[in-house]
Order: structure tokens, then sequence, then C-alpha cells
């Protein structure tokens, strides 16, 4: 099967979702394949872990968007026969300082947040206007007509519907006042509820794993180039435990994350071309970070799928340690019950941070957020100490800090207002666009136009890439 003194008919630099779909679809074909991956294990950026707490937790893709419109995941799952988990009930229970917030304001708290941010703001940035390319979501969030602050009665509750609308920047991986108003709401991506896999993630990528696809691990590639010839030839260098090596292909998909290619990692000759790195450098790539921590029993309300925590504004006469103030820089964060996922329950609260906090928290010792966190959930949900257990685990995810992530996914940042171009949905088509007569082609959540930011979008950018090249090399 294999050209001879070639080693492969495609090279795929990375194994994480994007890069085993591409093979999948090539080896079926009856391609040679080889899968080159930095790191120990497969993946990318979905990232199960299966015996560390009381259940499976996703420290990376977690939620099947879109279940119920056309999520590509689904059929996936509905083939594997996979338990999902559809949530019963998407209300949010809303806690501060040791109280619950009636049921009532919780509502209308939950559904000014929600309409704003994912109905009226879009509605005004795709179809009522068209905002300047400087303008951010959050001038549209935040301004004092907005929609987020119908209704409410006074200062405090505007102050919760800010906090509460301020910890979606999670979604986006960047703070609203730096994310494109003008394109939010662009992209034609899956909408509606949202199911999750409780056995983990990691399960849709085992079963995309294609036989006879040859995957390396702990090959690090550090460049690409093209030789010309009769035909063509793409030699992909990588650094291994045992020096370098160097492998030739007919063609060669590099599924190497945005964060990464910002760091000009790897070197390719011949080089991008200037428009390619602009739109590299234009578009924005967030952060976001997931703390899980796990009880020897449930002790918080059993039955709330989502708890909201809102923190008081630090006092400024008081010191607080480094733990405390990174937990609560987000000022309310979302908490996922993990416990009904599972039968029996499982006593885990995962909780999503944003910028500027998922920073802050990969940079200390998971000790730290322990002792911190357990004394900010009990102090906010407010059962009293004395009936709460002492938490066994703490794991925080470390995507920012990952060498071959860098960051979690891309976004749309707003015009800088120096004068040079921004970033629009357009910058997504570049970064998809082969080079190289074809011989070189792009994967990942950051070339996918209508899916950018999500797993899914990143499976379909594997199996365009695939079938694209089938159709330059021949099947």
């Amino acid at each position: 099967m294999h050209t001879e003194g070639l080693d492969a008919d495609i090279v795929i630099v990375g194994a994480g979702i994007s890069g085993l779909a591409a093979a999948r679809e090539l080896a079926e074909a009856g391609k040679s394949v080889l899968v080159l991956e930095a790191r120990d294990r497969i993946g990318g950026r979905i990232h199960t872990i299966a015996d560390a707490m009381p259940c499976a937790i996703d420290l990376g893709a977690t939620e099947i968007h879109g279940y119920g419109s056309g999520n590509p995941f689904k059929a996936m799952a509905k083939q594997m026969q996979c338990p999902i988990y559809v949530p019963k009930s998407d209300e949010w229970s809303i806690f501060t300082q040791g109280r619950q917030i009636p049921n009532d304001q919780s509502r209308k708290l939950q559904r000014n947040v929600e309409e704003t941010l994912f109905e009226k703001a879009r509605e005004f940035a795709q179809v009522e206007a068209f905002p300047s390319a400087s303008n951010s979501l959050g001038d549209y969030l935040f301004n004092e007509t907005s929609p987020l602050y119908e209704g409410l009665e006074g200062p405090v509750d505007r102050e919760h519907a800010t906090a509460l609308c301020n910890s979606w920047c999670s979604w986006t991986g960047a703070p609203f006042g730096d994310v494109s108003l003008r394109y939010w709401g662009f992209d034609g991506d899956f909408y509606g509820t949202s199911a999750y896999v409780p056995d983990g993630y990691a399960q849709f990528v085992r079963y995309i794993v294609h036989e006879k696809a040859r995957l390396e691990l702990k090959h690090e590639v550090i460049s690409i180039r093209l030789e010309q010839g009769d035909p063509p030839c793409v030699y992909i260098r990588a650094s291994t435990a045992n020096g370098e090596k160097v492998f030739r292909a007919k063609a060669c998909i590099c599924t190497i994350p945005l964060g990464v290619l910002k760091a000009h990692c790897p070197s390719f000759g011949p080089p991008l071309p200037p428009r390619r790195i602009a739109a590299i450098q234009r578009l924005g790539f967030g952060s976001f970070t997931k703390v899980f921590i796990s009880y020897p029993r449930v002790w918080w309300p059993a039955d709330a799928q989502l708890l909201y925590l809102i923190f008081p504004p630090a006092p400024e006469d008081k010191e607080q340690n480094a733990a405390y103030s990174a937990l609560t820089a987000q000022r309310a964060v979302e908490v996922r019950n993990l416990a009904l996922m599972h039968d029996p329950p499982a006593p885990v609260l995962c909780l999503d941070y944003g910028p500027p906090a998922a920073r802050l928290i990969e940079a200390l010792p998971a000790d730290e957020i322990k002792k911190a966190l357990h004394a900010l959930l009990v102090a906010s949900i407010g059962p009293g100490e004395e009936d709460v257990p002492k938490p066994s685990a703490c794991i925080v995810s470390s995507w920012n800090n990952d060498p071959f992530a860098m960051g979690a996914y891309s976004f749309i940042p707003k015009a800088s207002g120096t004068g040079e171009e921004w970033a629009t949905p357009l910058d997504f088509v570049e970064l998809s666009k082969p080079l190289w007569e074809g011989r070189l082609g792009f994967a990942g959540e950051h070339t996918e136009l209508d899916c950018w930011a999500s797993a899914h979008g990143a499976m379909m950018s594997g199996e365009r890439e695939a079938n694209r090249l089938l159709q330059l090399l021949g099947t």
C-alpha cells in the first residue's frame, strides 16, 4: 500500500478529533495514513479522566451542543449505543452569600441573561443593525438600556444580572468586552438543547480511531516542508525522545491548534503566505478552565442541575489569599451538578471559568484551590460548615499552560481601533484553504466557518480535508 520511498500517502499532524476523523476517512478509502501526535495520548482537547473521581470527568469538550438539531455526535452516540444524559430541566438555582435567590427572581434573571445573550444580541447584530467593527458584545450587553436589565428592580438585581451574564464569558473564552458584536451570531452552528456523555467524551475519540491508521505518540512536529519533484513530496520533521525523525508523504494535514500556530510553530517551507499569517494573528484564542471538586456525599441541593454562585465584591480593606482571589475574579460562576448524570449519584461538582479567572486559577496548586473553593461553596450555598464533609479531591484543567494547546478555542475579537485590519469570519475560511497545490491541508475548529470553537466543528473539518485529498490524490 505504501508508495516506494514514502512513509505514508498522507501524514496527519495531531491526533485530536479532527486528525483522527481525517485518518479514519482516508484509511477507509484505502490510503496509508500516519498520524503524529506530540502528547502521550490521543484526543487533543478532548480529555476524559475516568478513575480520579467517583465519575468520569471531561477536562475538555463536555457537551453535545444542539443535540436535537443535527450535531453529528448524536448520530455517533447512537451508533456506539453510548449512554447520553439530556437534562430534564435547565432551570438555574442561584445562590449568594449563603442564601438561595427566590425562584421567581431567579427565573427572571435567567430569562434576561439567556434571551439577551443568545437571542436579542444576535438579532441586533445580524438583523437590526450593522455594528461598528470596534463595538464589542459587552457594549450591547451592559449598556444602560440593555434588555439584560429589563424588569429588574434596584441596583442589586442589576449587579446580579451583570455578574451572571459575565459568567458566560467561558462560552467565548474571552471577556465580552473583547468579542466582536458585529459577528455575534454570524455562525450557523447547532443550537438548542445540550446533552452530556456520562462516561466521557473520550469514547468518541476511541470509536473514531481506525485500526489501519498508524499512530505515533510523543512525536512533536517542528517543521513541514515541500520538496518539488515529479511528484512533489512533503517532508515532516518531528522531535522524539530518541532524536529527530523525518517522514515523507504525498500530502499532509496540519491540525495544530490556533494557539500554537500563533506561536509560529511549526515552521513551514515554503513559508505560510502573509495573508495566512495575518489571519492567524487577527483571530482570538480564548482561555477556559474547569475546576472539579468531589466529596464523600452530595451535600448541595441534589435536584439542582445548574447552580450559579454570585460572590460579593472583595472588601478593599482586607487582603485575600491568592486562591480565593482567583476563584472570585469572576463575580459569578456556573456550577454543574454531575450527580444527576449518574446512578448512583456521583458527588462531583464542575465549575466553569473564563478569563481572567481561568489563567489565575491554573497558576495555583490544586490543593490551594481545593481549600479555597470548599470554603466558597459552603459560604455561598450556606448549609453550615458542620453539615458539609471535607472534599475528597480537586482537579483543575490546564489548557492555557498546555504547550500543545495554548488555550481553549477561537473567537472573533473586536477591532482594536489602531487602523489595522480586523478579524472577520473570512479568517476561518482563510485558515481552511490548502496550500502547496493542495498537498498541505489544514483542519481543526479554527478552520470551520459555521462551527468554530466546537468539537463537532473540529471533527467535520477533518472529514472535509480527507475528502478533499481523496479527490486530489485519487481513490
